[in-house]
């Protein structure tokens, strides 16, 4: 009564799906569960493997205990994007889901090398320009870059651990001097999948086939007032 789908070696993801009549058999599930085994090509493996558990789509990440969902939505603007996620039920308890906000290399692969698909995420300088904070989820107001790209003079700040994944050293450049809202690289052409770029409130909507036509938007689920610890 379980199917398992193709492993998905982008994001690291094993699918077992239920394909049985009626309610999901949970003992079936388990038993399932259990017998996923990995192997190594390598004869002398320099890390433990590990893998969590997560239901639907949403990707986990432990270092953090939060979820990871990329929203496909061709051509949305970011603050259409900040309300969308915002509007989304809440995942298990884990209410006032937000777009992303990445503090580290883990979240950054997650929600980048990772991802289903690039977009959104929650970083502007708006306010201040040239001061980029976190302005969605538990981070809220927590500045991370001032300045535009590192080749520029540009450096991170604030935060006890700081963090920023700029494309390249000349990113964040404010082109056209309206550039105030992060994205992730969605192409070759452009840089570093995963690496972010600063754009308009817009993006690149005229054309599709754009590199920086936006695709969509990444959400996080956890690290809110009243959330729960969970234990999928």
């Amino acid at each position: 009564n379980i199917t398992a789908q193709p492993f998905n070696s982008l994001e690291g993801k094993l699918e077992l799906k239920w394909t049985g009549t009626g309610t999901a058999n949970d003992a079936e599930l388990i038993t399932a569960v259990e017998k996923v085994v990995f192997r190594s090509t390598s004869p002398n493996p320099l890390k433990d493997k590990i893998f969590s558990i997560t239901i639907d789509e949403k990707n986990y990440l432990p270092k953090t205990q939060h979820y990871y969902e990329f929203i496909s939505a061709p051509g949305i603007t970011w603050t259409a994007a900040r309300d969308a996620a915002a509007a989304l039920p809440p995942y298990y308890g884990l209410l006032d889901p937000y777009l992303a906000t990445i503090t580290s290399v883990e979240e950054a692969i997650i929600c980048g090398d990772q991802a289903a698909g690039a977009g959104w995420i929650g970083a502007s300088d708006a306010e201040v320009e040239g001061t980029w904070r976190w302005v969605t989820g538990p981070e809220i107001g927590e500045s991370f870059w001032f300045g535009k790209g590192s080749a520029l003079g540009g450096s991170t700040i604030g935060m006890d651990i700081p963090f920023a994944n700029w494309n390249g050293t000349k990113e964040p450049n404010d082109d056209g001097g309206n550039e105030d809202y992060a994205h992730i690289v969605t192409s070759l052409s452009v840089g570093k999948l995963g690496t972010w770029n600063d754009l308009s409130v817009t993006g690149h909507q005229t054309n599709a086939s754009d590199p920086y036509y936006p695709l969509g938007y990444i959400v996080e689920y956890g690290g809110m007032p009243g959330n729960p610890t969970l234990d999928l």
